[in-house]
């Protein structure tokens, strides 16, 4: 999945900005996009049913967290869609951003995973387990893995 992605960037996005190469920055940032749009995909998929709701989430988590815009995110999900059904090695991803992420940024991705699970009303155990799974590999503590949980379940019945 993640050489589709990186083709991708490499020719539409990068091109864009710079003229010919991304700096440093810009190719650290568009690795943990791609990185963490895989993670969140997956997750919204872990329960077999992509809904809308999972993908205004996704959607809102990548342009807020990313400052990607639509057109790119659109065929950044599209190609991830595609090639999910290959086997998808979460370590690729989870350490890349175990490496680049602080606690407060594992934090964020943990709500936006707990938000995107809780989108479309029905928490599935599989969606429980690899958000887990994922915080696992992401070294993220189980206490605060419960804690984004609570707070985005809070956070639904508010609304």
């Amino acid at each position: 999945m993640i050489d589709a992605i990186r083709q991708f960037f490499q020719r539409e996005l990068v091109p864009e900005r710079t003229g010919e190469h991304a700096s440093p920055t810009e190719e650290r940032h568009d690795r943990i996009g791609i990185a963490a749009c895989a993670l969140l995909l997956e997750i919204a998929n872990a329960d077999n049913v992509y809904t809308d709701a999972e993908r205004t989430h996704l959607v809102a988590t990548l342009r807020q967290e990313f400052a990607f815009e639509e057109g790119v995110i659109d065929k950044l999900i599209e190609l991830a869609t595609e090639e999910r059904t290959a086997s998808v090695d979460l370590f690729q991803f989870t350490h890349l951003l175990s490496e680049e992420y602080g606690d407060e940024d594992k934090t964020r991705l943990m709500e936006s995973a707990w938000r995107i699970v809780y989108a479309d009303g029905r928490v599935s155990q599989d969606e429980q387990y690899l958000v887990r799974k994922i915080a696992n590999l992401l070294d993220v503590d189980p206490y605060t893995v419960h804690q984004t949980k609570i707070k985005v379940e809070q956070n639904q019945r508010n609304v």
